[in-house]
């Protein structure tokens, strides 16, 4: 497929590129899920032994069936073409040791001579040959969005941020839904062992153990591994330094390293942050509540307000005469703008009821308990000051702050875009630029 995908095209406009790139013939296979991988054979990402050995397994396999997948399909290409693919020149000096190395690395591994054998066989061949048809055939990217279209939540070689992900995605309506996301996989585990999971998400791993999983998996792969080295907010420039030397010494291509909290405005699962703003956010609320305010007028008018956990007006509804009317779009587009403005800062409801109470229009509407106005905002202004609660020193999580040094997302437009691995990635919805 990744051959046919490099003759269908598809380049950027620069010809220098499009004649390299159909000359050396590049195929970069990876792989994601590696934890889910790992959790399905009871072996701990943690494990300072088992965990490498397993990426190391599984790394060098991807690379032994990537390069017999361009011996067949050189053959392919002749039986179909009548023609013969020419030979990308690989190092030879590469080859000898990488098969001396995958040789020695089988024999730790169960039925090591058939192992042994396939590997004898494909570097055999590509030393007789002086090459493979493709230059290179692995590669490990951060897979973010294409996990998102499979449903994996372990994106590439990374391990389980938290237990509960929030993905924010637009609708096909231009509107945004937002989701609180569970592997499919934790409904089979049992209690023990979702415990045994929560213990190796990304801020229970020591960043040592995430170089060593860095590490294995960069053995057998021809170009480069993209993982993110996740750093607790405590670290230091020294600690840095040191994880630096280590990454040098183990002869790694690149590495990325975040610090927790460095940032404001991403995906944070600092212990000291959650102190201090304890809490569920709004948005993150599976069920919700509030009142409903019905008003008579030229036709039924409702007005819905909802609310957080300490009685702050969060969200609100307006819906009057029938779906796809002038009127009701109008009403629905307030009630979404509103929305927005409460679950950024739900201190604002005085302010947004104080500039909507003095509206007026053609219109009466009345409620029995909140009484008459002269037009539909004027009616949510009542319905935003009956529901305001009284000021007794309770709030809500803290209101959203905007991230400080982050580009706006295409997909959900929130300024969360940040730079890992390579490529960018939206930390609210999980678009990747890969």
């Amino acid at each position: 497929a990744g051959n046919e995908i490099l003759d269908m095209g598809g380049f950027p406009p620069i010809e220098r590129i499009r004649e390299n790139t159909l000359k050396f013939r590049p195929i970069g296979i990876g792989f994601t899920g590696l934890q889910h991988a790992m959790n399905y054979y009871d072996i701990s990402y943690a494990d300072e032994l088992e965990a490498p050995k397993f990426a190391t397994a599984t790394q060098l396999a991807l690379m032994l069936g990537s390069m017999q997948g361009s011996l067949d399909y050189a053959d392919f290409y002749k039986q179909k073409t009548g023609k013969k693919l020419e030979i990308r020149e690989w190092n030879l000096d590469y080859v000898t040791r990488i098969a001396k190395e995958a040789k020695e690395f089988a024999g730790q591994l169960p039925r090591k001579a058939t192992w042994q054998k396939r590997i004898k066989r494909i570097f055999d061949t590509v030393i007789k040959q002086g090459g493979l048809y493709n230059s290179v055939t692995t590669s490990q990217a951060p897979t973010g969005s294409i996990s998102q279209l499979m449903r994996v939540a372990c994106t590439g070689v990374e391990p389980y941020f938290s237990m509960i992900q929030s993905r924010r995605v637009k609708d096909a309506d231009g509107s945004w839904k937002e989701f609180t996301l569970v592997p499919l996989e934790f409904y089979d585990y049992d209690e023990n062992k979702l415990d045994w999971v929560e213990n190796q998400t990304a801020h229970n791993i020591t960043p040592l153990q995430q170089i060593r999983l860095l590490e294995a998996c960069q053995t057998f792969n021809h170009t480069a591994v993209s993982k993110t080295i996740n750093l607790p907010s405590t670290t230091t420039v020294e600690d840095i330094k040191e994880m630096l030397f280590i990454a040098r010494d183990s002869k790694l291509k690149g590495i990325t390293m975040f610090r927790d909290s460095s940032i404001t405005g991403v995906l944070s699962d600092s212990a000291a942050k959650a102190a201090e703003k304890p809490g569920i956010p709004f948005s993150d609320l599976a069920q919700r509540y509030g009142s409903t305010f019905k008003f008579s007028g030229p036709a039924s008018l409702y007005v819905t307000a909802n609310k957080g956990e300490n009685e702050h007006v969060r969200e609100v509804f307006i819906n009057t005469t029938k779906s796809g009317s002038t009127i009701h779009g109008m009403c629905e587009s307030l009630g979404r703008v509103i929305s927005v403005a409460l679950q950024h800062d739900y201190r604002l409801v005085n302010k947004i009821a104080r500039t909507l109470e003095d509206i007026s229009s053609d219109s009466v509407w009345s409620n029995s308990s909140l009484g008459r106005v002269f037009s539909i905002p004027a009616a949510l202004a009542k319905v935003l000051d009956d529901c305001a609660p009284e000021i007794n020193g309770k709030e809500d999580p803290d209101p959203y702050e905007e991230p400080s040094s982050y580009s706006s997302c295409p997909a959900c437009g929130k300024l969360s875009l940040r730079r890992s691995g390579g490529c960018s990635q939206c930390v609210s919805c999980g678009y990747s630029t890969c």
